[in-house]
């Protein structure tokens, strides 16, 4: 399968027309061109939610000395910007835990649901 896709990437064609060639109908098509975006997505709210806390961490840091040194504008600015990256770091984790959310649905997509419990086999009499 990995040969039959990088062949067919190296012929210039993309999901749209793998989706066509192997038979996939429409729903899978709309599902294969949706992962792109959302793994995408996905990638880039883990960077940040793991990067912007240390990214606050030294803003803050900067801000407290620069309150020490008596630049209390500069300190002030170095709060503000701190806020401004602690609420992009929150929105970074929503977007993660809706990506992982769609990501997950995605998945089990088209999966028959398995119960619990498996069954009883039937009693011999």
């Amino acid at each position: 399968m990995a040969c039959v896709s990088s062949c067919l990437v190296a012929a210039g064609m993309g999901d749209l027309d793998w989706a066509i060639l192997s038979g996939e109908n429409e729903n899978s098509q709309a599902r294969t061109l949706m992962r792109e975006p959302v793994r995408r997505l996905l990638a880039w709210g883990v960077l940040l939610a793991v990067l912007l806390p240390m990214v606050i961490a030294v803003v803050l840091g900067l801000g407290a000395l620069l309150f020490s040194l008596g630049d209390k504008a500069g300190a002030a600015a170095c709060g503000r910007i701190g806020l401004v990256i602690g609420v992009a770091w929150f929105l970074a984790l929503a977007a993660t835990a809706t990506a992982s959310g769609i990501m997950a649905l995605e998945e089990s997509a088209g999966r028959p649901v398995r119960p619990v419990r498996p069954e009883a086999p039937p009693l011999e009499q």
